[in-house]
This record gives C-alpha cells, structure tokens and sequence, in this order.
C-alpha cells in the first residue's frame, strides 16, 4: 500500500511541500529557468527535445505532472493540436496562474492537484511527463506520483521523464555532484547520487525502455506501463 505524505497540519499539501518556498520562486521562475537552460542551447530546444522524444502526434492526450509555469504542456499543446489535450498540474496556486496566462486555447489547460493523487479517472492520457519535478519530492512521494502516473495513463501510455543525469565522464561527473549538493536538497541528491531513477520507475510498475542523455548533467526516459500494471 502507497505511504501516506500528507502532514496532519494541512489537509491540502504533502508534509514535505513548502507553498511560501515556491510562492516567492514563482515571479523568478522563467527567467531562472531561461538562464539554466542557456547553458544547453535554449529552453524551448531542451524542452523540444523531451516532446520529440516521446513522439507525440495530434490529437493525443498528454499530461504535464509538476509543471511549474505551464512552458513544457504549452508546447505538448502545440503539438496534439484542438484534436487532443494537454493538461499541467502542480501544487503551486501562484505557478498555476502564472501557467494559465501562457496560453488561451481550450485545448491546455492547468490544474492545482496533488501529484500524488491525480484527479482524473483511470486510463485518461496517452503520455506523461516529468520534466525536472520528480527529483523535488521525497521517495515514498514519487513512488506515489509514479502509481498515480500509471493509473491515469492508457494501457499503451508512455511516460516520459526530463531529469538530472550523472554523467560518465569524470570531470562532468564530478561538476554534477558539487552541483546537485550545493543547489538541491536531499531528496535530490539521493535520487540522483545513488541513480536510483530508473529502479523507482520500474518499481511502480513501467518498464523501461530507452534512457538517452541530452547533455550533461541532463537525461531523458521513456517507459511503458508493464503487462502486469494495473
């Protein structure tokens, strides 16, 4: 049975969530993310890169879990056209909002929702993606995140995952760690340090087909769901 990482003090948050933290990030966000993503060619190219890589067509219905200000499922949007969906969630009101005025078409939309209980019926999407959000929660978060992930996705669905990579050349590898150390928090250097992705993906019930690095320090997976998932 999945953990419970609710806190008794907030019916709405997970324990581990700080809303204040990533309230007073929100105005400071895009230009972050802009400028880390200079480094490696541009943000819409980074992010254009995880939507090739899942080979998403129009009309399919896609979904953006943890999507900060909205710019990964604008361009899912842009690519499943009026004849699909492309939906973003995070837990973040002020992200939400910020996401929302990123784009007027029916077809995008976001949602504050807990990524650990999805709110949307079994079998609702053809693909998922994570994009830099997973490594933010703690272990028993994500494996929750990740069931949930498996439940709301198609038998045929496809996850899709944009994240911290530790390379294998020495000089890059040892740059990743001083990074991961100095700029994130446990959870992160966990997952990470200890490259348990792929095990954490694959104990929630997919099975992983294809991991391929963009560009130290950063990977992409995809997987499917396993036979057996329910």
């Amino acid at each position: 049975m999945a953990s419970d990482t609710t806190g008794p003090g907030s019916p709405h948050y997970p324990s581990y969530y700080r809303p204040g933290l990533w309230k007073a990030l929100a105005p400071a966000y895009d230009p972050l993310v802009r400028l880390v993503f200079s480094f490696f060619g541009g943000e819409r190219r980074v992010r254009r890169a995880i939507v090739e890589f899942a080979d998403l067509h129009p009309g399919e219905q896609a979904l953006d879990v943890g999507c900060g200000t909205g710019s990964l499922t604008v361009m899912l949007g842009e690519r499943v056209g009026p004849g699909g969906r492309a939906v973003g969630v995070d837990l973040s009101a002020a992200m939400i909002g910020r996401a929302s005025r990123k784009t007027r078409v029916p077809w995008v939309s976001f949602k504050m929702a807990n990524t650990e209980s999805l709110p949307f019926p079994d079998g609702s999407f053809d693909k998922a993606f994570l994009s830099f959000s997973i490594h933010e929660m703690p272990e028993a978060a994500r494996a929750n995140t990740l069931r949930e992930i498996g439940r709301v996705l198609k038998a045929s669905g496809g996850l899709f995952v944009l994240e911290y990579a530790l390379p294998e050349n020495p000089l890059a590898r040892l740059l990743t760690k001083a990074f991961i150390r100095l700029a994130e928090e446990e959870p992160a250097r966990r997952m990470v340090l200890q490259r348990t992705l792929v095990s954490e993906v694959e104990r929630a019930g997919f099975a992983v087909i294809r991991q391929q690095l963009y560009a130290a320090p950063i990977q992409m997976l995809s997987a499917v769901k396993a036979p057996s998932a329910k």
